[in-house]
């Protein structure tokens, strides 16, 4: 009986260490806001082409908490009122990195440089520089640090500070847990501060590395829900609903993402 168990546990911890990797990370998505009876939609396209493999953590739309590979990438996003396009990428090189992003909007522009630095392979400093079409420059600074439980549970922190003339820090965390049976939990937590603090919350429970339940909500009355699921390892299905507010305004809004990983 002894033997049993411990070829089952055995088996457990195998299929919970076992990853799969990709090159490309991409998505389709619609989302639809009715506001007072009138519906606002957009679409969006992402994708990023890494130039070597990225490796699940768990569940199969899960990564590591800290970027370290050169890549290419590029969003598109169609609203009622403005299209947006944004290109840009990455390149790493022995401890350090160097990125550029360009923003073009209908009726504006903005490119961002940034710089990146491992004082160890768990801990990065990054230094960004925005050159907005109109207005000032912008500065800003952030640190993360990614703390590993053991092969797949970590807990990561992200500071950030942005020179604006309202000074801003973003604190964030994120922790994953993957349980013996297969199961797994990812808790996120974030908190803005300028003048007014802002903070948000969401934890997604995974049945197994393909199905995941969301449940999300804010300090200001945003609450939704979703799931993800994977058909297979390179195509899933991401839906979102959920109601949020503006002034005594209550609105709902919907999402679908077609999501391809290769």
């Amino acid at each position: 009986m002894k033997k049993i168990l411990a070829i089952a546990t055995l088996s457990a911890v195998s299929s919970l260490a076992s990853a799969e990797s990709y090159q490309f990370l991409g998505g389709l998505g619609y989302s639809d806001t009715d506001l007072d009876g009138v519906d606002e939609s957009k679409i969006t396209a992402t994708g990023t082409y890494y130039f070597s493999g990225q490796e699940t953590v768990g569940p199969l739309d899960q990564f590591a908490y800290i970027d370290d590979t050169t890549n290419l990438r590029a969003n598109v996003e169609s609203t009622d009122a403005a299209d947006e396009f944004v290109i840009g990428g990455s390149y790493y090189f022995d401890r350090f990195a160097v990125g550029l992003d360009y923003t073009d909007s209908e009726d504006s522009y903005s490119t961002r440089l940034h710089g990146d630095f491992f004082f160890m392979d768990n801990l990065k400093a990054s230094l960004g520089y925005s050159m907005p079409e109109e207005g000032d420059d912008v500065v800003d600074l952030s640190l993360q640090y990614d703390h590993s439980i053991n092969e797949t549970d970590y807990i990561g922190f992200t500071v950030q500070y942005i020179d604006t003339d309202e000074a801003t820090v973003n604190l964030s965390t994120k922790y994953l847990n993957a349980f013996e049976n297969g199961q797994f939990l990812v808790l996120e937590a974030n908190i803005v501060d300028t003048d007014d603090t802002a903070f948000d919350a969401k934890a997604k429970w995974y049945l197994n590395k393909n199905t995941g339940f969301l449940l999300g909500a804010n300090d200001e009355d945003r609450v939704y829900v979703g799931v993800t699921h994977f058909f297979n390892t390179n195509f899933a299905l991401d839906a979102t609903i959920g109601q949020d507010k503006i002034g005594n305004l209550s609105y709902n809004f919907y999402g679908l993402e077609a999501v391809l990983q290769f």
